[in-house]
């Protein structure tokens, strides 16, 4: 500081201040927002200049002028973010400052999109939906029920097909994402009942033609078919069906054919008429062989269901017979030697057309006549099989040569003065067919010989109450008289019974089980009679036995009563194996059961019930194995035991016990059923025992120095 003045003394002084940085004031200024905003930032200052701005790692640059600045960050995504400014700069305390702002998620809006919101069945939709073009997620598609129809993402469409006839709401339910909020929307969707339409053809056709009706249909189905009032089903395929309605008689048919429709097609019908008119008929006609003296007899065979007439016209004569199931003969008596040629003519009826047939007939000169009748008798009567020869005008012929074949016995007989032969019939009782043969003339005849004993074939449970009978007769027919003497002779033993008073004797069948013959003898007539006689066991179900040791499997027989039946609860059943016998009871199915805890080995069991017995062989397989072996001094051999389980598979993780030496060893088995002992004994002959559950099998084991 300099003064000058000239009354004051000058004085100089000097001083030190400080200029301090000013203190500066910055806030930023964001405000909330919804995702696809752009995003303003205000900042406010004390200071005008440039501040370092950082939102979303993003640094900017604000210049504040006149004490704001602001710039565009743009659009974020949906989240809470922090922005942050700071001021640092000569003169200038620094400063920092944030401030937090949220980004909502938008609403996405979701829209349902189709095709066609009303369709008919069998249609399909094509599904997609309005969204923003930048949204992410999936939409899930489903009915009001509930039921999920397709979840997709948001750039995917789909078809919606086979829906039902009805009305649907369809439901999206869009997931949101990152930045747009979950969202619903709904349409509905009509279904209307498809149409069906129906075409019939029904081609005319002859009577003697199968009638075919042919649907043709958009729906496959079971359809309704109407001919003249008979209704039938039809099943329609492919969308098409053909009934065949067969022969149908001359006329004209209404056809109608109709679908119920269901809840997905409306019903629909459709008619046609069908024209059945008369068929051309097929006539065969034969004439079998015709002589002077005899009948000629003209077969006419038509279709089955033909009807009306038959005739035709002779030496000025008409001759006709009426058609029965398309047959009808016409027989024309007492022409003589000579060619005809004759017309038939058929009258036609509703369904053919009438028709003309012509045919020749020859009438030859008149033939031998063999009269051979069938004979019945009773076995060892004395009725013979009697043959008489005669011309054709019935006059007899004798001294003449007639060959009868019976039973594939050729006989030869020579007629007496009346034209008659005969042979004796000492035949079993049966049916037989018998040739006569003469002047180059045959019959066939048929001879029954009638047995003499009636007997049956019987099929029993061992000596229940069921016992052969049998009937005898004398050679009329009539029984013998009661009390005579009878034979059967069954399993090589003769049996004398006495009948009672209906000729009927009895044999009491207490044969063990098994199948027999027994043969009755009649000794009045000689005759002998066969039947086959079967005696049941009482105990069934039985068989061999292959079982491993101690495993589940055990024998099992079932009992029956006399009835045949299983026997029920309670009945006492003995067996017998290896020597010791054993008693068990049958349950309510008639089973009875025996445990099978042998060793190893083949055995018999004899199982026996009220008398009867069965047996069968029961082997039981032991469930450890193994093999001598020769070895030398600790040449590292081991002795190898195999066990396998009830089944015969490999039994693993077993304990086998080994004893060799006097001492017991413990090995486990390993996957393949084997246990493995080593051998580390002196030379010698040892004996090695392995056991498992009670079974036990011995070794030798040779060791050489």
């Amino acid at each position: 500081i300099n003064f000058t003045d000239d009354n004051y003394e000058i004085n100089i002084t000097d001083d030190t201040f400080t200029v301090l940085k000013a203190n500066v004031t910055a806030i930023i200024e964001i405000s909330d927002t919804v995702y696809g905003t752009n995003i303003t930032c205000n900042v406010f200052a004390s200071i005008d200049g440039d501040y370092t701005v950082i939102i979303n790692n993003k640094t900017v640059i604000v210049n504040v002028n006149n004490g704001i600045g602001s710039f565009n960050i743009g659009i974020l995504n949906a989240g809470t973010y922090n922005a942050f400014i700071s001021f640092n700069k000569t003169n200038y305390n620094p400063v920092e400052n944030k401030t937090t702002f949220k980004v909502t998620k938008a609403e996405s809006n979701i829209k349902i999109v189709v095709n066609d919101s009303e369709i008919t069945y069998g249609d399909s939709i094509n599904v997609t939906q309005n969204l923003p073009d930048d949204a992410t997620g999936s939409i899930t598609y489903y009915f009001a029920n509930g039921t999920i129809i397709k979840v997709i993402t948001v750039d995917d469409s789909f078809i919606l097909a086979g829906l039902n006839a009805g009305t649907y709401t369809i439901y999206a339910n869009y997931s949101g994402d990152t930045n747009y909020a979950p969202a619903q929307d709904n349409i509905t969707i009509t279904v209307a009942k498809a149409s069906n339409e129906i075409t019939v053809y029904a081609p005319d056709a002859a009577h003697d033609e199968n009638a075919l009706i042919i649907i043709i249909a958009d729906v496959d189905g079971e359809y309704n078919l109407n001919i003249n009032g008979k209704k039938v089903t039809v099943k329609i395929t492919n969308g098409i069906g053909i009934y065949d309605a067969g022969i149908l008689n001359v006329g004209k048919y209404n056809i109608l054919v109709n679908h119920p429709g269901n809840k997905n097609i409306n019903p629909s019908n459709a008619s046609t008429s069908l024209n059945i008119v008369k068929a051309d008929t097929e006539v065969n006609v034969t004439v079998p062989e015709a002589r002077q003296g005899e009948n000629v007899t003209i077969n006419v065979e038509l279709p089955n269901d033909a009807t009306g007439n038959v005739k035709t016209t002779i030496n000025g004569k008409t001759y006709s017979s009426q058609v029965k199931d398309g047959k009808a003969t016409i027989t024309i008596p007492n022409l003589v030697k000579g060619e005809y040629n004759l017309d038939i003519i058929y009258s036609g009826d509703k369904n053919y057309n009438p028709t003309e047939t012509k045919v020749n007939v020859t009438v030859k000169e008149g033939s031998d006549i063999i009269s051979a009748p069938d004979v019945t008798k009773y076995y060892s009567s004395l009725e013979r099989f009697t043959v008489k020869l005669t011309d054709y005008l019935g006059n007899p012929l004798a001294n003449k040569t007639v060959t009868i074949t019976i039973n594939n016995i050729i006989y030869t007989r020579t007629t007496d003065a009346n034209g008659i032969a005969s042979i004796a019939l000492g035949l079993n009782s049966g049916t037989y067919n018998v040739t006569t043969t003469a002047n180059n003339q045959s019959v066939d005849s048929v001879v029954t010989i009638l047995p003499t004993i009636y007997g049956k074939d019987i099929v029993k449970v061992f000596r229940n109450a069921t016992q052969y009978y049998a009937t005898f007769l004398d050679s009329n027919g009539k029984t013998l008289a009661e009390g005579s003497a009878v034979t059967f002779n069954i399993n090589g033993v003769m049996y004398t019974r006495y009948v009672d008073n209906e000729g009927k004797a009895k044999l009491n069948i207490n044969l063990q089980q098994g199948k027999y013959i027994i043969t009755a003898i009649n000794p009045v007539t000689g005759e002998r009679h066969a039947n086959n006689i079967t005696v049941l066991s009482l105990i069934t179900g039985n068989s061999d036995l292959v079982k491993y040791y101690r495993n589940d499997s055990q024998y099992v027989v079932t009992i029956l009563g006399n009835d045949g039946n299983p026997a029920g609860a309670g009945e006492t059943v003995t067996f017998n194996i290896n020597g010791v016998f054993y008693t068990r009871q049958t349950n309510a199915s008639g089973q009875v059961k025996l445990n099978i805890n042998l060793n190893a080995g083949d055995y018999i069991i004899t199982t026996e019930y009220k008398g009867c017995m069965v047996a069968n062989n029961i082997k039981v397989l032991p469930i450890l194995s193994a093999e001598d072996i020769k070895m030398k001094y600790r040449d590292g051999t081991k002795f190898v035991a195999t066990l396998v389980d009830g089944q015969g598979k490999a039994y693993a993780y077993q304990t086998v016990q080994f004893n060799i030496n006097g001492i017991l060893y413990n090995r486990i088995t390993d996957s393949a059923g084997q246990a493995k002992l080593n051998i580390n004994l002196m030379a010698g002959e040892y004996i090695i025992t392995s056991s498992f559950n009670g079974c036990n099998v011995a070794n030798k084991i040779t060791i050489s120095s």
